[in-house]
């Protein structure tokens, strides 16, 4: 079975039985209740293996190259560049050779981005191109990004509204950065961006 580790993963829970660890700064106990107010009684969380830590507190409690993914979805926007760097490089030291971190955000282009309390990043088709430059010191750590590109969410979509935002979200990842820069613009932005970091030792 893979190992994987959700980091920030608030009450986005994901099941021990299926290889998941979830992290989150917060006390799983107030997690717990956060969960059943918004959800009620639907988690079993006898399957949710929990660990409490800091993502900017080094090392975190686990050996180098045991992970096969890592997922931090919703979470990244929340920290300055130069704190990204430093969770991407402990990141890589705990992912296996071949391993995965998905990363989904806000996209730049979203107005959410900029009215969401405390969110300071922002993030592109581009953003993740300092790590294939001689500047930072993460040249040969990462494969270059796969990216995916969301203008509406097609879960929150029913009907016609629905099939528009399948065909529309088809469209923009034909070619994410030339459609980012041309046509998000004149669709009132995009939702969310989606990236695959694969790491190289």
């Amino acid at each position: 079975m893979k190992k994987r580790l959700n980091i920030g993963c608030r009450i986005d829970w994901r099941k021990k039985s299926e290889g998941w660890i979830c992290n989150d700064i917060l006390p799983f106990k107030f997690l717990i209740e956060a969960t059943k107010y918004k959800y009620g009684d639907v988690i079993d969380f006898n399957d949710i293996d929990y660990k409490k830590f800091d993502l900017l507190k080094l090392p975190y409690p686990f050996k180098d190259n045991i992970f096969d993914e890592v997922l931090a979805k919703g979470i990244l926007e929340y920290f300055s560049d130069e704190k990204l760097m430093i969770i991407l490089r402990e990141l890589h030291r705990i992912l296996k050779l071949g391993g995965i971190i998905t990363i989904q955000t806000p996209h730049v282009s979203n107005y959410n981005a900029f009215i969401e309390p405390g969110q300071i990043s922002y993030y592109s088709v581009n953003k993740f191109n300092f790590l294939y430059t001689p500047y930072f010191g993460f040249l040969g750590m990462f494969e270059r990004p796969k990216i995916k590109l969301t203008w509406k969410n097609e879960r929150y979509n029913k009907g016609y509204k629905k099939l528009i935002a399948r065909l529309v979200n088809k469209i923009i990842n034909i070619s994410p950065p030339r459609m980012e820069r041309y046509l998000a613009p004149l669709i009132g932005g995009l939702e969310e961006i989606w990236y695959e970091l694969k790491v190289k030792k």
